[in-house]
């Protein structure tokens, strides 16, 4: 897809309005215009729009005061669920909104349209197909585009169009229970962020120099708003649903320094041959700090699913993982489903995400006794590394190779040089104990203790 030019906000701008409370001055609202709000929205509104607006003092900040508005409506209005499984929806138009207190998607956008229109913003609500509650991944393409489902804003600030979503930002649904959680995911999203959600039937509001068709849409991969506020960029060569050459798939995901991520295969993580819990994904980060490096292993089966989370405390005001998208995986490997252990990977501790750390072996999360393994981890900036076996209790302190001794860590589309890295062949003795765990840890400074980075299995 294209660069956006001419609509959207920079990211750090984007960034600047994104947040995960409500603004305070929506629950300055007099007493007297909140009730009347829902008894006589008519007469009210003029006094609602006026207030909010207030939180711009300057009366300049004209994104300040969409986001009031925006906040007033996704902390008043409850999305119907009923109403949505029914196909009752109930009022849609702004009045019936308000006094409701409910509505589905059409209402939500109705209102804030509304609420633009009385503060004298060109706003429009924009109708097409999204990839909300009900949104399989593996599900046929052809379902998606069958009549429109969803509903949202853009709204025009000096020129500029910017696309918000009311619905999407006030709550979630949960089966047949509706969650409010308020959220920013979805307000002033760039446009070409909000297309991995969001496909307007009408393409110019895509905001897109050059639009794309909705045959180009089904195969974008499912990644929500949060996923691009936390500074993450999807890889071009990512789809909805990618084949798994032998089992393995790899991908970059170049991110903002301060962002932490986390990976699973769903369909693996509770496999019942998976006693210990080990990973199907190897999550590393680059030397730059800059870019995640991805490595799933599957084994044959219909289809897998890689769930990622995200959390950026910078950014979200919050040290929660939260869902930031899907992608789905076609494996075409020969190791079938109840041998999966065999592609497992060691289980990476949070230190393991520092950037540099790079894994050359063992690749596998299962050891054999009676054998040496060679350890080869790239660790930069610490003083000692070393392999614990737990039952019985022996430490192996891996080498520091010299610093000529450079080795290439190669993995997918990624090539690149280290010198950090600390190697040693470890002995896993017979009587190490089935089961038990052997992990690796790294030491930073004298004096401190050792960090543990990653934890393998015996078996």
């Amino acid at each position: 897809m294209d660069t956006m030019q001419q609509a959207g906000l920079p990211r750090t701008l984007q960034q600047h309005y994104s947040t995960v409370t409500l603004d305070p001055i929506v629950h300055s609202v007099p007493e007297h215009i909140q009730r009347g709000m829902k008894e006589d929205p008519n007469q009210y509104v003029y006094a609602l729009v006026e207030h909010l607006r207030s939180i711009d003092e300057g009366g300049n900040d004209h994104l300040l005061q969409l986001k009031a508005l925006h906040d007033w409506v996704c902390d008043n209005i409850a999305y119907n669920v009923i109403g949505y499984e029914t196909k009752e929806y109930g009022a849609t138009d702004w009045v019936g909104v308000c006094k409701n207190g409910n509505s589905v998607c059409q209402g939500y956008a109705t209102l804030f349209q509304h609420l633009c229109d009385v503060a004298g913003f060109d706003c429009k609500t924009v109708s097409g197909y999204s990839r909300g509650a009900s949104f399989d991944l593996h599900a046929a393409h052809s379902t998606e585009l069958a009549k429109t489902n969803h509903a949202w804003n853009a709204v025009k600030v000096n020129g500029s169009w910017h696309l918000l979503d009311c619905t999407w930002n006030a709550g979630h649904v949960n089966g047949s229970e509706y969650i409010k959680s308020y959220n920013t995911s979805y307000l002033f999203l760039e446009p070409q962020a909000m297309l991995y959600t969001h496909l307007p039937e009408d393409p110019k509001w895509q905001l897109l120099p050059h639009p794309i068709d909705p045959e180009e849409w089904v195969q974008l991969p499912y990644l929500r708003g949060r996923f691009f506020l936390c500074g993450c960029v999807c890889p071009q060569d990512v789809l909805r649903v990618n084949a798994c050459d032998e089992g393995q798939f790899t991908m970059t995901i170049p991110t903002d320094p301060h962002s932490q991520m986390i990976f699973d295969i769903k369909e693996l993580k509770d496999h019942p041959h998976n006693k210990y819990g080990l990973p199907f994904v190897l999550t590393e980060t680059l030397p730059n700090g800059r870019a995640l490096q991805i490595c799933c292993r599957v084994p044959a089966m219909p289809f897998a699913t890689l769930h990622m989370y995200v959390r950026n405390a910078h950014y979200m005001d919050t040290d929660e993982y939260h869902t930031a998208g899907e992608v789905g995986l076609s494996p075409t490997g020969s190791i079938p489903y109840e041998d999966c252990l065999q592609l497992a990977f060691p289980k990476q501790y949070s230190t393991f995400a520092k950037p540099g750390i790079l894994l050359f072996s063992p690749m596998t999360g299962l050891l054999e006794r009676g054998c040496a393994v060679r350890f080869a981890i790239n660790v930069p900036d610490v003083i000692a590394v070393a392999v614990v076996t737990k039952e019985p209790k022996k430490w192996h302190h891996l080498t520091k190779l010299a610093s000529s001794e450079q080795m290439k860590y190669e993995r997918g589309t990624v090539t690149v040089c280290v010198a950090d890295v600390w190697a040693a062949e470890v002995p896993i003795d017979d009587d190490v104990v089935p089961g038990s765990k052997i992990t690796v840890y790294a030491k930073y400074a004298e004096g401190t203790s050792y960090d543990g980075i990653l934890q393998y299995i015996v078996c």
